[in-house]
């Protein structure tokens, strides 16, 4: 059985899909500009985003009240504006339009929301750089399952009943289906949105294990979140009220892994550098987070 599409036809299927609105789009290409300025971009926010930046900047600055926009933008900066654009709007042109569609949006977000926390604890053990674009990429790398349920309903239809009927993986029934997996759906959205090539190679490649990175590419991040989705795989999901006391438990494994880090660069080996040692980090560091894990939660 061979799928029902090339993945450029899927591109120009997305390319047509109105993922979020024009105003959104322009700011988040500003963001992404050399040339832009925080003044501009205040310039080219709508009102409905300014209302979205003033929220999160207040509920970051923890008590003190942040009333003018300049002020949200500069405190939020660019990766934090980023990330709100294009998970949060996203995020809810989807769930506008699912309806009564065969998909749990709870179980969802549920699972992504999950997926962050994780790659965020692995990122401070870690002490890796750029927590915000391990973030993103956690809760965008399965945005591709939304795109397929709402823009190719009668295809998610058939990869269901698939999947039931032959008790295989969704990436599999996917690819004998559309001839893509969701991976590379999310990964095409993304690209919409001109993030750079780093996070959407991460999150088209966050459930291929074995991959070897190539030369050049940011093997720390892909390997980060693909070991996060499978951190989140052996757990049941957690509610969003009980994710904050769940994190705060998980406080001592940061200790750990830190040492572990430590322990590595005192011994010669130097992770940053070489993929191997990285990887072996990585994953001695999720042990010890999932072994936490178990005695906190089922």
């Amino acid at each position: 059985m061979a799928g029902k599409y090339t993945l450029e036809m899927v591109e120009d299927r997305v390319q047509e899909i109105p993922l979020v609105d024009a105003g959104a789009i322009d700011v988040l290409a500003l963001l992404n500009s050399p040339h832009s300025n925080y003044a501009r971009i205040v310039e080219k926010l709508s009102p409905d985003i300014a209302a979205r930046f003033l929220k999160m900047a207040n509920r970051a600055h923890n008590g003190r009240v942040v009333r003018s926009i300049e002020a949200a933008v500069v405190l939020l900066g660019y990766q934090n504006m980023r990330q709100i654009l294009v998970t949060s709007l996203l995020l809810e042109h989807f769930a506008k339009r699912l309806g009564t569609m065969n998909f749990s949006f709870d179980i969802f977000k549920k699972q992504a929301r999950f997926c962050g926390t994780m790659s965020r604890i692995l990122a401070e053990m870690l002490n890796h750089k750029y927590p915000e674009d391990l973030y993103t990429v956690s809760i965008l790398s399965n945005i591709g399952k939304l795109i397929i349920a709402v823009y190719f309903s009668e295809d998610q239809r058939e990869i269901a009943a698939l999947q039931i009927d032959q008790g295989i993986a969704a990436s599999a029934a996917e690819r004998l289906v559309l001839g893509v997996s969701h991976a590379e759906v999310s990964a095409l959205a993304l690209k919409r949105f001109n993030l750079p090539e780093d996070i959407c190679d991460a999150v088209r490649y966050h459930s291929m294990v074995e991959r070897q990175v190539p030369p050049g590419c940011n093997y720390q991040l892909e390997i980060i979140a693909r070991k996060s989705a499978m951190i989140v795989h052996q757990f049941v999901l957690p509610d969003e009220d009980q994710i904050k006391p769940l994190t705060g438990q998980l406080s001592g494994v940061v200790g750990d892994g830190k040492y572990l880090y430590r322990s590595m660069i005192e011994d010669g080996y130097q992770p940053e550098r070489d993929q191997t040692a990285y990887s072996t980090l990585v994953e001695q560091s999720s042990q010890l987070l999932i072994d936490r894990l178990k005695e906190l939660w089922p």
